[in-house]
């Protein structure tokens, strides 16, 4: 026999319900956000001196930041809506990508 009464047990699994729908709700809106990134047209930048209007043209990034190898110091936080650029010390662009 269960310790836990019926009306705790169904608040627990309102909760429980709740929490995963929030989950679902949040990866779909940052799923829906990575679609509207141009992934593949970021080729375009790779190679070649940055221009952050070059950049905002090839993508629909709401963010860019722009790194700069073994110089910029940057947080670890992830956003879909966000282009990272990476250039090396003569500001050619090294990597592009999302996050």
């Amino acid at each position: 026999m269960s310790r836990i009464s019926t009306p705790r047990r169904a608040a627990a699994s309102l909760v429980s319900a709740t929490a995963a729908l929030l989950v679902a709700l949040a990866l779909a809106s940052s799923a829906a956000a990575a679609a509207d990134c141009q992934n593949g047209r970021l080729d375009l930048l790779l190679g070649k001196p940055y221009s952050e209007e070059k950049a905002r043209a090839v993508s629909k990034a709401v963010e860019i930041r722009e790194m700069t190898e073994g110089r910029t110091a940057v947080t670890a936080d992830y956003r879909s809506d966000r282009l990272n650029i990476v250039v090396d010390l003569k500001g050619i662009v090294r990597r592009a990508d999302y996050g």
